[in-house]
């Protein structure tokens, strides 16, 4: 499943990217440029925080790094929230603001 997002890249900086979400591990591929691709095994993921306002967020927190990106589309929150239930063994967090 691919989804869109602005991931946060820098204070005031985001950029659009892909994620795709695989059994075992997930990819954040930039739109916009061909080297911008971070590839996150499973192993490596702590937790997800979804927070589901206006435009929803996502949290991916990792051993080495904080990933936060803002979803384009409403309606993939409760998808998205299944699909990391089911691919990864990891804590969920989702807020309603």
């Amino acid at each position: 499943m691919v989804y869109k997002v602005r991931l946060k890249t820098g204070f005031y900086e985001t950029r659009p990217y892909d994620l795709y979400i695989e059994p075992g591990r997930l990819v954040l591929s930039s739109a916009d440029d061909e080297n911008g691709k971070v590839c996150i095994d499973a192993a490596a993921l702590r937790s997800f925080t979804l927070i589901n306002k206006k435009l929803p967020e996502l949290e991916i927190q990792t051993l080495s790094a904080v990933y936060l990106a803002t979803l384009k589309e409403q309606e993939n929150l409760e998808d998205l929230f299944l699909l990391l239930k089911q691919y990864f063994d990891r804590p969920i967090v989702y807020l309603s603001r």
